[in-house]
């Protein structure tokens, strides 16, 4: 077997440790879960060097993952919202110039929907785009293939996990890759948000978030500390779903073009430390909170 197959199929153990966790008694999932994190970080040393051996895909200077939340916290009107968002961001002069900036090989984009624990879906596949043409006809397909999945519980570290498979399992080698999740709720369903996070980390992706604060005030410090990480990882806050239209084009700008479009006024940007050590003293004392959440 590959080594890259190999290093999937080891992962893929380590995501059924997790799972296999949850309803179990605490002491057990503790274990569990230091099983799984000791781990990601054994895989983490050798992930790059099995990257660049592996047979190249084609190049794109970005790799970026859109995870929808969908759960049951979010009405139909702000679903909408989400899409209308989405659709004029790629219809945006802003959004074309910066696409366009990226060079010849653009950047791969999927959107994806996620709501409870096994719910999630790739509802629109891997696109590259390279110009004003290519935004124009990913719009166009957000508008056609929007509509809503599920409307259950709130399963970040499921998202998360679904999401990095859409990255490792795709046709394309980018520098960068990414994974962009947007929700109002903390994680309340399925794995640990953490491990999950940390098990993409380990993996060189990046997760950076949008997380509106209709249901929780408090929510931008959740993501913060269990949610985003990764080199340059950020959080965006918009206060609720009135203004989330201009976010979600602030927050693809700043996906695409890192360190610019940071936010003012309803929209604020915090960024976390993309050294791993500074990361996992920064996030100390959430795992815990996490196990008790599922």
């Amino acid at each position: 077997m590959p080594a890259s197959r190999r290093t999937a199929t080891f992962v893929r153990g380590v995501e059924s440790t997790v799972h296999g966790a949850v309803g179990v008694t605490r002491p057990l999932a503790d274990r569990a879960l230091r099983f799984a994190l000791a781990a990601v970080m054994l895989i983490a040393s050798t992930f790059h060097l099995v990257r660049s051996t592996a047979v190249a895909g084609t190049p794109v200077a970005l790799e970026l993952v859109l995870a929808v939340d969908v759960s049951a916290s979010i009405d139909d009107h702000e679903f909408r919202l989400q899409i209308k968002g989405l659709v004029r961001a790629f219809r945006h002069p802003q959004i074309i110039a910066a696409i366009q900036s990226l060079g010849e090989n653009g950047l791969a984009v999927t959107l994806m929907q996620w709501s409870s624990n096994g719910q999630q879906v790739q509802a629109i596949p891997w696109t590259r785009i390279t110009d004003e043409s290519g935004a124009m006809t990913f719009a166009r397909l957000i508008e056609a293939k929007g509509h809503r999945r599920f409307e259950h519980g709130t399963a970040i570290g499921s998202a998360v996990l679904f999401g990095r498979r859409l990255i490792n399992t795709n046709i394309f080698d980018g520098r960068r890759r990414s994974i962009d999740v947007s929700g109002d709720g903390i994680n309340n369903n399925g794995p640990p948000v953490t491990l999950a996070r940390d098990i993409a980390i380990a993996e060189g992706i990046t997760i950076n978030g949008l997380a509106v604060l209709s249901q929780d005030s408090q929510l931008g410090k959740y993501y913060r500390k269990a949610v985003i990480g990764g080199p340059g990882a950020f959080v965006m806050e918009v206060r609720d779903y009135d203004n989330i239209i201009t976010a979600t084009r602030r927050k693809l700008l700043r996906e695409i073009q890192p360190f610019v479009a940071r936010g003012t006024g309803s929209t604020i940007v915090a960024e976390v430390p993309g050294d791993a050590k500074q990361r996992n003293d920064a996030n100390q004392g959430w795992r815990r909170s996490e196990i008790e959440l599922d």
